[in-house]
């Protein structure tokens, strides 16, 4: 008896580590695919001018866990080279303003209101994330979908290319 208790005890335990484990790994690989699309969004939106780095910007904590960093090595927007930057939640307007993209980690209101009307390509995660004045919400069920405001794009002088708007849910 007693060694049966110890044995479903023992089972009961490796049951959770595999859940646990199972998650994390489900985890990772969204994280993977969300780094992939802010990678490949430089390819289907167009911004005025622009030279030197092409900078995706990450506001607030980090949730990707430096994966970003391995997608973007050695990567090119156009013949710019990309590069990350990892930004405090109260980064100043002109920190914001030096990315091409922001993916927003943290309350969206204070960041786009310093961004303003600047052509920076703001993304997120959260519930709601384009129907608030945010651009691009990436939004998790068993894959990722897309919401795209285009008319935020619009006002900050970004063009979506019609392959990436007709993968979307537009909203306003």
């Amino acid at each position: 008896m007693k060694n049966l208790k110890r044995l479903t005890t023992i089972m009961i335990a490796l049951l959770l580590v595999g859940t646990f484990a199972t998650q994390a790994q489900a985890a990772d690989k969204l994280d993977k695919i969300k780094c992939a699309f802010l990678l490949n969004f430089t390819k289907y939106v167009s911004w005025p001018g622009g030279s030197g780095d092409f900078v995706i910007g990450v506001v607030g904590k980090d949730p990707f866990d430096g994966v970003l960093d391995k997608i973007v090595a050695g990567k090119k927007a156009g013949d710019r080279p990309i590069k990350t930057a990892y930004l405090a939640a109260d980064a100043s307007a002109d920190e914001l303003k030096k990315c091409s993209i922001v993916f927003v980690n943290t309350d969206i209101g204070p960041v786009l209101a310093k961004i303003g009307s600047a052509p920076v390509l703001t993304v997120g995660d959260t519930a709601d994330f384009a129907k608030n004045k945010g651009m691009i919400g990436l939004i998790a069920t068993t894959k990722i979908n897309l919401e795209i405001n285009n008319k935020q794009a619009e006002a900050a002088k970004l063009k979506i290319n019609a392959k990436l708007l007709q993968m979307a849910k537009i909203v306003e």
